[in-house]
């Protein structure tokens, strides 16, 4: 043998080792009785072997499914032409992994060996899989929602929607996907709209618009969207759900608010609002006329500074007994005017829900069955207008919980006990609460209230156990450290509206003026002063509130939020 032929066939060797050593992919070569004649490192490793380990291997150290003859008809099949597939090969710890293998028969000397090459796809196999599963989830949550979904591109196109927003526009799945935003938007035009949507943040943005049906009929939505990026693609993620029907029961409870404003304002009977130590507070224009004050010097009288000397411990009885017992009437006394002048008068009294003031109302003897009447009216209106008011976060509560049991499902396929127990017992508290509201309102405008002892920790933790989920849903964390406790004779619905008047409050402020999630805080303590007074602390990290309008917050129809959100009627209640 020279010299340049021993040289070649050195290189030729160093070539070949140089393949098997570098090599990325699983190679092995096989005789034809499945014998492991050779093999790269990396094979080893893949099945977990150091590579010394493999020397006298056969196919089936790594191949379950083989036998002899199945292994000479493969030969057979792969001579006629290159074979691929997918399959399942054995580590040396027993664990199966997925392997794309490639073959091919090479001849060596005349004898005819399997050349295979073996690439691990084991997590390509897994990520496929779970690609599928979310496919399936998200296409499960998305024509399950009660809410109607829908994705726009930046230029307002459709890309895709739920069943739910088909049946609420009136458009087929097809004909979905062939809408602008701009289609079905009710209140502004293509040019407005897209340059909306190019100026949304990646940040959830909820309001009310009107969309337009495909039959013309336009509708009150309620509208959640965010911009969202899938790739290197951004999309507007848009969520609503159709509150006609509530638009219009805000507008027909708005416009008895403002029925009954006119008759505070108007009727001729006295009305006015004073505390437990009968300061007046505020006063219809009949009660001004009727003492001869204007309001602003009867904010420095109290009731008792109108009533004549003989009658005044049957005033304090009366405003003691409507403290106690909620509610106090057709009480016959006699008052004296401004300029001294004495008058009989009939009073009734009535504690607001807020137990902390009185609603006092005066008239003429001749006029105590009118009195009595509008004096009903106006505690309906207080409580008509807190209706939309009290009502409507229980109501997005109990929504919320049954699509979050149904999501779950969807989700998980399975449902644990406690998951069920857990959102039952909230939608049973919020369906209870609002069946005490009824009551409660009930009760008020029968002026018979009824009161007895309770702790006033308790009301304020059965009004945290109601708004919870709400505070959740809204990122709002709760700090809570009650110690001291107070028991009183009250009601306890009523004292439990009030704390849930003011934590509603504290969580509309806290989404509208809190941006940053993580520091959306409330904060309640207790602190018992003596024997008999308990001082209650509800704090949050809104920004406070405005020194302009703070003497104004307790006011009746006062509110600095939107007439769709509020009434005004909550505080002073």
């Amino acid at each position: 043998m020279n010299n340049a032929y021993q040289k070649d066939l050195e290189n030729q060797k160093l070539k070949y080792k140089s393949l098997l050593d570098f090599a990325n992919d699983g190679i092995h070569i096989l005789d034809e009785e499945g014998n492991l004649v050779d093999y790269s490192p990396s094979f080893a490793r893949m099945l977990g072997y150091e590579y010394e380990q493999m020397q006298g291997f056969t196919i089936a150290n790594w191949d379950d499914n083989s036998n002899p003859q199945e292994y000479k008809e493969f030969l057979l099949h792969v001579e006629k032409s290159p074979f691929t597939c997918k399959t399942k090969q054995r580590k040396k710890d027993g664990t199966y992994i997925d392997v794309e293998i490639s073959a091919t028969i090479i001849y060596i000397n005349d004898e005819r060996f399997l050349y295979a090459s073996s690439r691990d796809v084991t997590l390509e196999h897994q990520s496929k899989i779970e690609l599928e599963n979310q496919k399936i989830k998200y296409q499960s949550l998305l024509e399950n929602s009660t809410e109607a979904i829908f994705v726009i591109d930046l230029n307002g196109n459709v890309i895709e929607a739920n069943n739910r927003f088909c049946s609420l526009l009136g458009y087929t799945n097809i004909e979905a996907l062939r809408l602008n935003v701009a289609d079905f938007e009710a209140l502004h035009d293509r040019a407005l709209i897209i340059e909306n949507i190019q100026r949304t943040k990646f940040q959830q943005l909820n309001f009310e618009t009107k969309y337009k049906r495909k039959d013309g009929e336009i509708i009150d939505v309620s509208l959640n969207i965010v911009r969202i990026l899938l790739g290197d693609s951004e999309y507007i993620y848009c969520s609503f759900r159709d509150i006609t029907e509530i638009i219009k029961q805000q507008k027909i409870i708005l416009k008895q608010k403002k029925e009954l404003e006119a008759i505070f304002k108007t009727t001729r009977d006295g009305i006015a609002i004073v505390d437990f130590d009968t300061r007046f507070l505020n006063a219809n224009e009949a009660f001004l006329e009727l003492t001869g004050y204007d309001l602003e010097q009867l904010k420095t009288k109290t009731c008792n500074d109108i009533t004549i000397s003989e009658d005044k411990e049957k005033n304090q009885k009366a405003i003691s007994d409507a403290i106690k017992d909620g509610y106090v009437e057709n009480v016959e006394k006699r008052c004296k005017t401004k300029d001294g002048k004495i008058f009989s008068a009939s009073m009734s009294v009535s504690l607001l829900p807020d137990e902390e003031k009185l609603l006092l109302t005066i008239k003429d003897m001749t006029t105590i069955k009118l009195l009595e009447q509008q004096s009903k009216l106006a505690s309906m209106g207080e409580m008509i207008g807190n209706i939309a008011h009290q009502w409507r976060q229980p109501l997005s509560v109990i929504t919320t919980s049954a699509s979050g049991l149904k999501l779950h499902m969807d989700f998980d396929g399975k449902l644990e006990k406690e998951d069920v127990d857990k959102l039952t017992e909230s939608i049973m508290n919020q369906a209870n609460y609002l069946s005490k509201t009824i009551d409660n309102f009930r009760e008020f405008i029968k002026g018979n209230a009824k009161y007895s002892d309770i702790g006033i920790t308790y009301s304020v933790q059965s009004a945290l156990d109601l708004v919870k989920d709400s505070l959740s849903n809204n990122f709002i964390k709760t700090v809570v450290d009650i110690q001291d406790d107070l028991h009183i004779i009250g009601n306890h619905n009523l004292l439990m509206q009030a704390f849930i008047n003011i934590l509603n409050n504290s969580k509309d402020a806290l989404v509208e003026n809190i941006q940053n999630e993580e520091q959306r805080y409330i904060f309640i303590t207790s602190k018992k002063l003596n024997d008999d007074t308990l001082e209650i602390i509800i704090q949050d990290t809104a920004g406070g509130i405005d020194n302009n309008i703070i003497n104004r917050i307790f006011e009746p129809y006062f509110t600095t939020k939107h007439q769709s959100r509020g009434t005004g009627m909550g505080l002073s209640m």
